[in-house]
Parts: structure tokens; sequence; C-alpha cells
């Protein structure tokens, strides 16, 4: 419970008092900050694993039946307990909201990052993978620039933001670039490990608890609650990432 409240409040504040978190400007703190959220993100998902304080509820509520013979009371205590359990990642959602605009501009920030990583041709153009030249073997050039190197090298936590990031943080997938970047890092990955052999299916997950709100803001947007430009694109976005959960994309979601 402490560590839940001192890591929300260290993320409140590094997210409205650090101005910039991008790359290639607050590289430090941006990685500080993101690893903190992602360590946060997955010790709550790790405790759906093993919901301890629901075993121990359980069990005290089975036994104080036990106990006391039949008592419809405590019967009744432990049907409510269960059926009010609720998985840790709609509390994630509700707890990050907050910071949800802050993730949403760190992962359109290292966008072009995970889409130069998967295209193999300009990597070896752009002398990425050998100091030679592509057409000239014999000559030995490296034209890449070394904090692109450096952004290559951390791709994969970029990866892990960006799967983390919009499963918590749903809203930001509406923004325009953001389908493009989901569906480049969910292509590549089906689960996501939390600790030794425990892991989450992410399409599944994404299904269950990024898909409803997705539609969510469709309605509203359809509805216009908002400026009709803006509604428009909201909508068109919403509808896109609809297609992209949803599953209508067999290439993607299995």
């Amino acid at each position: 419970m402490a560590y839940r409240e001192q890591a929300l409040r260290l993320i409140l504040d590094l997210s409205s008092t650090v101005i910039t978190l991008l790359p290639h400007q607050n590289s430090l703190i941006l990685h500080a900050f993101m690893d903190l959220f992602c360590f946060f993100v997955r010790v709550n998902l790790f405790s759906e694993k093993l919901p301890r304080k629901m075993f121990l509820q359980t069990y005290n509520l089975l036994y104080s039946m036990c106990s006391n013979e039949r008592d419809c009371d405590f019967y009744h205590r432990l049907v409510q307990f269960i059926d009010s359990y609720d998985p840790p990642l709609k509390g994630l959602q509700e707890d990050l909201n907050f910071v949800s605009p802050r993730i949403g501009e760190v992962l359109e920030a290292v966008g072009p990052i995970i889409f130069l990583s998967t295209d193999t041709r300009k990597l070896r153009n752009e002398g990425f993978l050998s100091p030679y030249h592509p057409r000239y073997p014999d000559i030995l050039t490296n034209s890449a620039h070394p904090m692109r190197v450096q952004d290559l090298a951390n791709v994969t936590s970029y990866r892990e933001w960006v799967l983390l990031g919009y499963l918590v943080c749903p809203d930001e997938l509406l923004r325009v670039t953001s389908i493009d970047i989901a569906l480049v890092v969910l292509k590549e990955n089906l689960i996501l490990t939390l600790f030794r052999d425990e892991y989450i299916l992410l399409h599944e997950d994404y299904q269950l608890y990024v898909l409803p709100r997705i539609l969510e803001s469709k309605k509203m947007a359809k509805s216009g609650r908002t400026k009709q430009k803006e509604a428009d694109l909201k909508y068109s976005v919403a509808k896109q990432v609809e297609k992209m959960i949803g599953y209508d994309r067999p290439d993607i979601l299995i």
C-alpha cells in the first residue's frame, strides 16, 4: 500500500514538474520516469496473478462460515466480496488518468524510432547495421547519427513503453499517430512477461480493457458533445482503433 501511494505521488510529481519528456532533451529523466511507470504497472498486474487480499478475505469468510455453522450473513458477504473484486487494470486506468497526456507525448516521440527499427533496408542504407558502405563494401563509413544509434539501442524499452502505456492510458490511442505505433508493436508481441513465468496476454487485455474505452469515446464523438470538427476526427480515429483491436483483424490478433 505504501509503495502504491509513494510511486503514484512520484509519478505525479515528475509528470507535473518536468517541462518536457523527450528522448533527445531529458533522456535520463525520461527513462527514470518511464521505468518507474512500467514497474508500477507491472507490480499491479502481477498482483492479479496472486491476489493475496482476496485469498485471505475468502479464507477468513469461509472459516467464519464453518465455525458458525451456516450463517447466511457471512455467505452473502463472501458472494458480494467476490462479485465486487475488480481486476487491477481498471484501477490502473483510473489512477494513471492524470498522467495519460504525458504518456501519450512520450509514446508519440519514440514512435519514429520504433518505425525505423522495423525497416531493415533503411537501417542498412543509413549505416546502422554495419560501419561499411552498403554499396561499396571496401569503404569504411557510418552516416548514422549517434543519437539515433542510442535510440535504437533503447528500442526494446520503447516497445515496452508502448505496450504498457496504451494499455493503462487507452485514451492516448485516439491520437492520430498512435494507431500506427500500437499496430507495429502489437503485431510483434502476443504476451508480456511480468516476472519469471508470469505473463499477460496482450491482445486479450487490449480487447477487455482498452476496446470498451475506445467504444465509449466513439459514442461520445458521435453524439456531438464536442466541436463538430474535433468530433469527426475523434470518431474517425476511434473507429480505426476499434478495427485494429477488434476481432475482425485476424492478421493481427490471435
